[in-house]
């Protein structure tokens, strides 16, 4: 855990960008494109301006604000915490990412899970000089065209088969035993 949220392994790191620029057009001039693709029902609510690190939480979350509506729930506000000056957008969400969807669900899950099984986890890339050092770091130390963590892949290349780091990005898969069956389910 950390080495997506730090090294940009998710895509949003390239789509917020994207998302920002598609912020300030006009609903007006919006509502057609909107229609245009099957679930792009989210960017409905999508805010006018927003920084980068609020547009990667917003990304994350499951329910647009109709939706909420239609189950009869209240809107879901995103708070923005307090964070450290950034240097950039993608360290922005970077820090979204770890101070949230990490924090908030990974840790917590990896932690259930280790501790029902007596397994103590560890989580090196979340070591806190390690992550104020990339943090710091320019996007463009950071990110190299159609190269997931380049950053990342570049430091340990030498110690690492090229098997490792030239594969396609792969989710976790999960196996349910089942009376005498096993099953297999990819996350992704």
């Amino acid at each position: 855990m950390g080495g997506d949220e730090l090294f940009g392994g998710y895509h949003h790191f390239r789509l917020v960008g994207r998302l920002k620029y598609l912020a300030i057009v006009p609903r007006p001039f919006l509502e057609p494109l909107l229609r245009l693709r099957k679930g792009r029902h989210f960017l409905t609510d999508m805010p006018a301006h927003a920084d980068a690190g609020f547009f990667a939480q917003w990304w994350r979350r499951s329910w647009n604000a109709a939706m909420l509506q239609d189950a009869k729930f209240p809107p879901r506000s995103i708070p923005l915490e307090s964070r450290p000056e950034l240097v950039d957008d993608f360290a922005k969400i970077s820090w979204s990412e770890l101070s949230h969807y990490m924090r908030d669900m990974l840790l917590r899950d990896s932690d259930q899970m280790a501790m029902a099984v007596s397994l103590e986890v560890r989580v090196p890339f979340l070591d806190h000089e390690l992550v104020e050092f990339v943090l710091g770091l320019p996007a463009s130390e950071k990110e190299r065209p159609k190269m997931v963590k380049s950053l990342l892949i570049d430091s340990v290349r030498d110690l690492i088969p090229s098997e490792i780091y030239d594969r396609k990005k792969m989710g976790l898969s999960f196996q349910c035993v089942t009376g005498s069956k096993v099953r297999s389910r990819n996350s992704r």
